[in-house]
């Protein structure tokens, strides 16, 4: 502000010493800040990335008031992680779905969220926050109470399941009646390159051990894979055979036996299926086709016996029904003109 004392001309040296203290006072407490967080991440106390992940199930919470006047109300809870035990600003936070939940006969509510969620620990000195709160309306909410677990302590379990109650505390550090239900798990992260690099190859060479047994040194490459391809080609297969019989027409069938046949996977339960049903599907189709032919051979008659060319073909249209043929076909269409045919032959007799 010196400088406007100086456009004035009435400078005074007393408030630009007082200035300059103060600017060289905020230049020195960023550069002790600075200094202090690069020393904290050579330290390995803060990292820039996650040092692991807690695994968290917010499950139910217990002992919280009503609002309405129906004797419910609307509950979620907030999950965050702060930097220390006395930091203001969360790194981390995430709040669960709203629930309503009323109870008229009880004195409090229990409500269940079972919200899953991932929690990422950037600090060591970290400490996680579970708080419970209720909706008033619409803009207004309250705290029924907190928990507050330092990360230490969850890292401690070793990777072992925690699921417990905890007591809810409130802002001022007084028990409260609430206390709510979570499961959780924490889960160290690796960030070091070169232990990730090992990790990756371990993991690598279990699943490739894993994908391939033991194969004598006489099995060339190439036999192996030929071996992995007749593999996937008897899955394709199977898959044939399952959408063939999902399809259920004649056509698929016959092509998914074709490739049973070929793979010999006819003892399989879905191949039986496939031969069965196949079987049925063409005992249909030559039921059918004999119906068709005799049709056939009824119309190219001579019609010069009216009554016994309308009682044969009454009941070939009959068997023609029974055999799953529809008046679309032409051999049906060609039987009712016949039909009719004989029908007005009969009444002109």
């Amino acid at each position: 502000s010196f400088h406007k004392w100086k456009g004035l001309g009435l400078h005074d040296a007393l408030e630009e010493n007082n200035t300059v203290a103060l600017r060289r006072a905020s230049e020195v407490s960023d550069d002790v800040k600075k200094t202090a967080k690069k020393a904290a991440v050579l330290q390995g106390v803060v990292t820039v990335n996650r040092i692991g992940v807690i695994h968290l199930n917010v499950l139910e919470a217990k002992g919280l008031p009503k609002v309405d006047a129906h004797g419910g109300a609307f509950s979620f809870v907030a999950v965050r992680v702060f930097g220390s035990e006395h930091t203001t600003k969360p790194e981390f936070e995430e709040q669960t779905p709203k629930i309503y939940e009323k109870d008229s006969l009880a004195r409090t509510l229990k409500i269940s969220w079972f919200a899953e969620m991932e929690v990422s620990v950037r600090n060591k000195d970290a400490w996680l926050e579970a708080e419970v709160l209720i909706e008033e309306n619409s803009s207004n909410t309250f705290s029924v109470g907190r928990l507050r677990l330092p990360i230490l302590d969850i890292e401690a379990a070793a990777g072992e399941l925690i699921d417990t109650w905890y007591m809810l505390k409130r802002a001022d550090g007084s028990a409260c009646s609430a206390a709510v239900h979570v499961s959780m798990r924490y889960e160290i992260q690796v960030n070091d390159p070169k232990e990730l690099a090992v990790a990756a190859r371990i993991d690598r060479e279990a699943l490739m051990a894993a994908a391939e047994p033991d194969i004598p040194p006489w099995v060339s490459a190439w036999d192996v894979r030929c071996v992995r391809q007749f593999n996937e080609d008897v899955l394709a297969a199977r898959r044939h055979v399952n959408d063939a019989l999902q399809h259920d027409s004649l056509q698929a069938l016959r092509s998914a036996m074709t490739l049973v046949h070929a793979f010999a996977i006819q003892d399989e339960a879905n191949s039986r299926e496939l031969s069965e049903r196949l079987k049925t599907l063409e005992d249909e189709e030559t039921a059918q086709i004999m119906v068709r032919n005799k049709i056939n051979h009824l119309c190219d008659e001579p019609r010069t016996r009216v009554f016994y060319l309308k009682s044969a073909i009454q009941l070939l249209l009959t068997e023609a029904h029974l055999q799953g043929l529809t008046s679309t076909s032409a051999e049906v269409k060609r039987g009712m003109e016949l039909l009719k045919w004989c029908t007005a032959a009969a009444k002109a007799q």
